[in-house]
């Protein structure tokens, strides 16, 4: 025979918001006659006062040790799923794992979904992309998400540690020991690894969002697979920009063709390590661990552009050819000074012999 449960609610507040004392004292009387839970209205906004249900939920939470503490009901698309699942997941550690959430969809005070912003027809979709996002944040080492309303990108880690993975616990409302819990959370991470396999690090970075943050996000992937960082090229970390230049085009250029450099090297590495008589199509090692010599030997060297040297015709072909005075600028000079025009023309050659030499030394190359 299945056990009745009982608890108790509180909402809205027709006549006057409490005090935190009385609220406080309200748990507390809850728990010492017997109730198995204390549970949380949630609304935006509503008819009448309300306070926040995740701030009243860790008064609760605080002032209790054996109640469950639960949500009656979230709504859930009025809320950001990333930020509720650390909300939710914080609640139940400070709570010692007695967290309960509920969650709905609303819509019977259509006036809170236009103070969220939030477009009152698609709340059943919200919702079903949310639980989603929720789970898997709680679930999963590592998790992204593209759907129709939300798309995020390896969030999961940011959380406190998916919080020992109280997920179990949270969404059934199932008694659960922290023993059990830790137990599911490394299952769960054991199986994510078997599934992975020779995988990149660049894998699941969206490429659409902004230079900086496309940057910012690669730095953070290879680092983490233990790149050395001098490896990064110098045009993902500083712009030399000139008038009219397209710093956004710039950036982003530079760093996908890091990200194809990357997924390059991690596949030689692969190769490198697998036995000769494996075919690559039926390898399923692990990349795992690349080491810093591995990336080292396996990556691109850039050849340095040399400029070859000038030959023997190229510098005949750049020597000054000799330049004397045309023959009828002589002729005037004859006909100006006629009794010094032999001692004119020996002087003018002589003139032109070291000018000569002068101008053939000064094209040798050095």
């Amino acid at each position: 025979m299945s056990t009745v449960k009982f608890g108790i609610a509180v909402g809205a507040y027709s006549a006057g918001v409490p005090s935190g004392r009385e609220l406080a004292d309200f748990a507390r009387t809850a728990e010492a006659v017997g109730f198995d839970s204390v549970q949380v209205g949630d609304h935006i906004q509503w008819h009448a006062p309300i306070i926040e249900s995740t701030v009243l939920l860790a008064t609760f939470a605080a002032v209790t040790t054996r109640v469950r503490i639960a949500s009656d009901v979230v709504i859930l698309p009025l809320r950001d799923p990333v930020l509720i699942a650390k909300t939710v997941a914080s609640l139940d550690v400070l709570s010692g794992g007695r967290m309960i959430f509920g969650v709905g969809v609303g819509g019977d005070h259509p006036g809170e979904y236009a103070a969220m912003r939030v477009p009152l027809a698609e709340r059943g979709a919200r919702a079903n992309e949310s639980l989603e996002i929720v789970r898997g944040l709680w679930t999963n080492e590592r998790f992204s998400y593209a759907g129709r309303h939300f798309t995020i990108d390896d969030v999961a880690d940011s959380l406190v540690r998916k919080l020992n993975n109280r997920a179990p616990s949270v969404l059934a409302g199932e008694s659960i020991s922290l023993d059990e819990q830790l137990a599911q959370w490394e299952e769960r991470k054991a199986d994510e690894k078997r599934n992975k396999g020779a995988v990149s690090a660049m894998d699941d970075v969206p490429t659409g969002q902004p230079a900086l943050a496309l940057t910012q996000k690669v730095f953070q992937r290879v680092i983490a697979a233990g790149l050395p960082v001098d490896l990064i090229p110098d045009a993902m970390t500083s712009i030399v920009l000139s008038l009219g230049d397209d710093a956004e085009n710039t950036l982003r250029s530079a760093t996908l063709e890091f990200m194809d450099t990357v997924r390059k090297v991690e596949h030689a590495v692969a190769a490198s390590r697998r036995p000769d008589d494996v075919p690559e199509v039926l390898d399923i090692a692990q990349l795992g661990v690349v080491t810093e010599e591995e990336w080292r030997a396996h990556w691109p060297t850039a050849v340095p552009e040399v400029e070859p040297e000038p030959d023997a015709e190229t510098v005949e072909s750049e020597e000054p050819v000799d330049t004397e005075e045309p023959e009828q600028s002589e002729a005037s000079e004859d006909s100006e000074e006629p009794e010094a025009s032999d001692e004119t023309e020996d002087s003018e050659e002589a003139a032109d012999e070291p000018e000569q030499a002068d101008q053939e030394k000064s094209v040798e190359p050095q």
